[in-house]
């Protein structure tokens, strides 16, 4: 039975009317309910729940302007098209908390000056037929906020950027005051310098928490642990490196400030290798040790080395070719021998610690004073002691690979929580050294009164290597050295941030790291087991759609087969019948 025409087009016209508003709303909702599915680990291509929790410390809206070159060079163009991509999804979960705009200071003369006077225009170089020209790009973003001064991302070159780079600054707009950070340093010596060519003497850590960045979220105050300079009151975390045998009213404070709930991340062993004297060991007590035996901890006195270790590239003077040195005792921590589920290490790269100590664990004491303790590194299975001697000489690299005794998995790096103790307990402070040699200064009121603590738990993170963090390692001029020690740096501010200012931004910046490792193929002598693991990676898929396209395909022939049997038996033979 035919359909009448004009019954026909009647109804298709009211299926398009039906249709229209089902997805003009359909449209709506995918608007305002946004929702796609990341299904990295890390969930590398979402908004992330730490910068979702940093915006919503927004209580007016973020006023943000992208200064975006029009024209990009065409090797460039994915990448705007991902920064423009990650901007407008900022924008729509914000709510109307966030505002976009767009600006090309190349068509916008103030918006170029304002740029040009903040040293943010880049020059970038363009190859073609056969001649380099210069192309000016802009990809800088300013936030403004309530009515704090705006402040500038100066180069957004990514767009997995963007949530760090955002969520620093809004950090930074939104804070009523900055967390303080207070930082005891070692004192200045005088080895190697001559008052006469300037400059002044060192210790080697003055770059600790001294960034551009450091001073934008921190309150970092130099502490020198005496009258004059003692913890700042409200302190968010005390960082201690290598403390020179601190008084005892000092090691009253620094274990008054944990009984109180401080965070305490001490850098510091008894005895170091000291880099300006070709690794002369010299005693270096904190005065903090019987603290820590009190609580079940101890300190190795052997060298600890390991077959994990700094390599340095060099020229033999003999032959003038390159060879790699092995320092045996610059122990590097893989990522499968530190603690990844910490925010602060999730994703770090490997850890150096030249000449670290051992840590030795009584946990039946620390169980006793109800102390949590997670250790954070340790080294590898093939690590091993040696006996300390005033100078290090190193064994001959074949010795070492007769080594068959080994010393695996000793911890290096340790945290504490919990309620801690407190020697001086009800007891009145000791006395500042000063005050006992000025007997006609007025005395201290806490050396005359017993203790009264307000009681909570802290947290005692130890590091046992303060050359972790030498900038003579750490900024050295040589490069393969230097770039050991990068993983160190990110190491510090993530701390500094973790225990400051919550983890979001920690969890951030770990999205950005590219090293990612699966932990049993970590290492030495696994060579042959990676080798498998990245074809199979690379020919695994089509492999797997080649077997099962071949599967379909004798299947689907053996149908037929059979079904030429049944029929040749009916009609006569086919030309698929064997």
């Amino acid at each position: 039975m035919a359909i009448d025409k004009k019954k026909r087009d009647t109804f298709a016209g009211l299926a398009i009317l039906v249709a229209m508003p089902i997805v003009i709303f359909a449209n709506l909702v995918a608007d305002r309910a946004f929702k796609r599915w990341d299904l990295t680990e890390e969930q590398r291509y979402s908004l992330t729940e730490p910068f979702q929790k940093v915006l919503g410390r927004l209580e007016a809206p973020l006023q943000l302007t992208y200064y975006v070159s029009s024209t990009w060079p065409n090797q460039y163009q994915q990448l705007k098209r991902d920064i423009l991509d990650k901007l407008e999804e900022i924008k729509s979960f914000g709510r109307g908390m966030i505002e976009l705009r767009i600006v090309d200071p190349l068509e916008d003369s103030k918006a170029r000056k304002k740029l040009q006077e903040a040293g943010v225009e880049q020059t970038i170089p363009e190859i073609a037929q056969d001649r380099v020209a210069y192309s000016v790009l802009y990809s800088t973003l300013e936030a403004t906020y309530s009515r704090k001064p705006s402040v500038l991302i100066p180069l957004v070159e990514h767009a997995d950027d963007l949530e760090y780079l955002l969520a620093n600054r809004i950090l930074e707009l939104t804070l009523e005051k900055k967390p303080i950070i207070a930082l005891h340093l070692p004192p200045a010596v005088n080895r190697n310098w001559n008052p006469t060519r300037g400059g002044r003497p060192i210790t080697g850590f003055e770059w600790i928490l001294k960034g551009e960045e450091d001073e934008r979220k921190f309150d970092v105050r130099g502490v020198d642990l005496n009258a004059e300079s003692p913890i700042p009151e409200g302190a968010e975390l005390l960082v201690l490196v290598n403390p020179p045998q601190l008084s005892e009213r000092a090691q009253y404070e620094v274990q008054k400030y944990l009984a109180e709930g401080g965070k305490v991340f001490l850098i510091a062993t008894p005895w170091t290798a000291n880099i300006d004297l070709r690794w002369r060991v010299e005693e270096t007590p904190t005065g903090l040790e019987d603290f820590l035996e009190n609580l079940g901890i101890a300190y190795g006195k052997e060298f600890v080395c390991d077959t994990q270790n700094v390599r340095i590239a060099h020229i033999d003077q003999f032959t003038q070719q390159m060879k790699q040195e092995k320092l045996w005792p610059f122990v590097m921590i893989l990522p499968q021998n530190y603690d990844q589920d910490q925010p602060f290490l999730r994703f770090l790269p490997p850890l150096a610690m030249p000449f670290p100590a051992e840590l030795i664990l009584d946990e039946k004491k620390l169980d006793g004073h109800g102390l949590g303790l997670n250790v954070l590194a340790r080294t590898s299975e093939r690590s091993w002691r040696e006996p300390r001697t005033p100078v290090y000489r190193q064994a001959p690299d074949d010795q070492i690979a007769q080594r068959t005794e080994f010393n695996p998995n000793l911890p290096v790096w340790i945290r504490l929580t919990g309620q801690f103790p407190f020697e001086w307990d009800g007891k009145p402070a000791p006395a500042w050294p000063d005050d006992e040699e000025a007997p006609g200064k007025p005395r201290d009121p806490a050396t005359q009164t017993p203790a009264n603590l307000a009681k909570k738990p802290g947290m005692l993170m130890l590091w046992a290597c303060p050359n972790s963090f030498h900038g003579h390692l750490v900024f050295s001029s040589e490069r393969d050295v230097a770039a050991h020690f990068v993983a160190n740096r990110m190491l510090l501010t993530n701390l500094v941030e973790t225990f400051s200012l919550g983890e979001e931004l920690t969890q951030l910046r770990s999205k950005r790291y590219e090293t990612r490792t699966i932990r049993k193929f970590d290492g030495e002598g696994e060579d042959t087991k990676r080798n498998v693991l990245k074809a199979l990676m690379i020919a695994g898929v089509p492999l797997v759609l080649i077997a099962l396209a071949m599967v379909r395909f004798f299947m689907r022939r053996a149908d037929q087969v059979g079904y030429e049997r049944k029929f040749s038996e009916t009609t006569g033979p086919s030309n698929f019948t064997p």
